[in-house]
């Protein structure tokens, strides 16, 4: 009978914990997130399409940590976010695909598409570097980029 009521009590006491979450794993951070607030579409239809980099050797245009691509829907401005990313130094490139081609598009090698890159905020003439692009994530941060170009 001791058996029984020790057993009655423990699953009480379990299904007590289980209730208000105390037991229970909570759950691990998994990174910071990066809020980008992209401005200045001149079209509101489209996708802007941005990629992360955390290699200097890729950036601005090779293999990315993560890619975000977010319609406008009749704004000129969208907000995107990068999630669960570890501390470090990360730069973002981005342009807007207004024709919703999954391509950058250019003529005549000169940019047809707005584009941007983090800490940039004016024209470029050719590619920036990762390091002039660069910025560092050690806590969860919302930076904007305004969009360059045609």
């Amino acid at each position: 009978m001791v058996h029984k009521s020790l057993m009655v009590m423990g699953v009480l006491l379990f299904a007590c914990l289980a209730a208000t979450g105390a037991g229970a794993a909570q759950p691990t951070a998994k990174g910071y997130s990066l809020t980008v607030e992209v401005t200045g579409a001149k079209e509101t239809t489209g996708v802007v399409r941005a990629a992360l980099f955390n290699d200097p050797a890729a950036f601005p245009d090779g293999k990315f940590t993560q890619d975000v691509a977010v319609p406008l829907k009749g704004k000129t401005s969208v907000r995107l976010v990068f999630r669960n990313l570890p501390a470090g130094t990360y730069a973002i490139s981005l342009y807007h695909d207004a024709d919703n081609n999954d391509k950058f598009g250019k003529t005549l090698g000169l940019p047809k598409e707005s584009y941007g890159f983090s800490v940039i905020h004016d024209e470029v003439m050719s590619k920036p570097k990762f390091d002039d692009a660069k910025f560092e994530v050690k806590k969860n941060i919302s930076i904007t980029i305004p969009l360059l170009g045609p």
